[in-house]
């Protein structure tokens, strides 16, 4: 049998390593609902600075609410002053679940 597949192996790989290090669950000002849970996504959109984003984010399962690494650990600081621009503030999220 041929493996059709065969960078799959290291492409995981690749991938638990970016995520070394960080919390499997954080609280976050744009979301002090619920704790969001370090997930393994196909593709999502910010709710924080509205980029698209693929692979991890820091999701909020009961509100369908997705943060990047990069916002949810505040290592981009424009970040946060991104999203009070565009109006993205925790007072302008509501979770109705």
């Amino acid at each position: 049998m041929v493996d059709a597949y065969p960078f799959i192996e290291e492409r995981l790989k690749e991938i638990e390593e970016m995520a070394k290090g960080w919390p499997q669950k954080l609280k976050h000002e744009l979301h002090e609902e619920h704790e969001l849970e370090l997930t393994r996504q196909h593709s999502f959109i910010c709710d924080g600075c509205k980029e698209s984003g693929e692979v991890w984010s820091f999701y909020c399962r009961e509100c369908d609410f997705d943060l990047l690494p990069k916002c949810a650990l505040d290592k981009d600081k424009e970040t946060k002053a991104d999203a009070k621009e565009e109006g993205n503030t925790k007072e302008g999220w509501v979770c109705d679940r």
